[in-house]
Formats: structure tokens, sequence, C-alpha cells
């Protein structure tokens, strides 16, 4: 996981980059598979303290929240409260819709009939006859 941090009208600071590494860190890591770029930026508007977190994912995926407070630290958790919430839908769309698909692959279970022993036993319509003679004649015009 890659961090890019970038600060308008904000001072940088250690804590807010160990702060940012202990909380953010553990929360994506833990839907993430592949490799992720996290671009954060620090600005301060007025009184207010916003922070972006953008995420570029190597699923194909990318995230962008924004959190607006008077104190940075209370920006940041709801940021990545955010955040972790949009990657928990991410992750819960892909399991359904891989689990969709898995359904219609499971195929049901049909007695099967073997054709060679069972070929006397069945019953045969005079319109089915028909239907295949007529099949047969197709193929062989078109063959």
């Amino acid at each position: 996981m890659q961090y890019r941090f970038f600060y308008k009208n904000f001072r940088p600071s250690k804590f807010i980059k160990n702060l940012v590494l202990e909380k953010l860190g553990k929360r994506i890591e833990r839907f993430a598979t592949k490799p992720i770029e996290a671009k954060l930026t620090f600005s301060s508007i007025g009184l207010d303290n916003v922070v972006n977190i953008r995420l570029l994912g190597g699923d194909g995926f990318n995230m962008e929240v924004t959190s607006k407070k008077r104190v940075m630290q209370d920006a940041l958790d709801e940021a990545t409260d955010r955040l972790e919430n949009k990657l928990k839908k991410q992750k819960e769309k892909l399991k359904n819709h891989k689990k969709s698909h898995r359904s219609k692959d499971k195929l049901e279970l049909v007695e099967y009939l073997d054709p060679i022993a069972d070929a006397d036993a069945m019953p045969i319509d005079a319109e089915d006859l028909i239907k295949l003679d007529q099949a047969m004649q197709k193929r062989r015009k078109a063959g």
C-alpha cells in the first residue's frame, strides 16, 4: 500500500501521518487483494479542516471521500469510516455478483437414461417420428 500526502494551507505533521498509517492502513488492507495507492489531501479552509481520501485500487476500483470538521483528527476519523463503508458495499456487490453466477452454473440433477437399454421402454408418438423425418431431410439437403 502506497500513501501520498498533500497539504493545502496546512502544516505537515508526523502525528497525522502516523494516525493515517495506523487507522487507514488496517481498514483498507482488510478489503484489498491487490496493491492500492491512497492519496490524502489535508487542507484548512477558514476554521474547518478538510480531509480528502482517494483510493486507486488494483482491483479496478477508484473511490473518493471527503470530510470537513473543526478538528483534523475528527475529520480523518469520519473520512476513514465513510471509506470503510464504501469498501464494504463494494465487496458485498462483488460477493453477490459471484453468487448469482454460481447458482446459474449449477445444473439440476436429471435422471440419466441409457439410450440403448431404455429405447424399447420409451413410448414414441407419430408426431415425433414425422418431426424426426423432416429434420433428417433438411440435413440431407443442407449437407
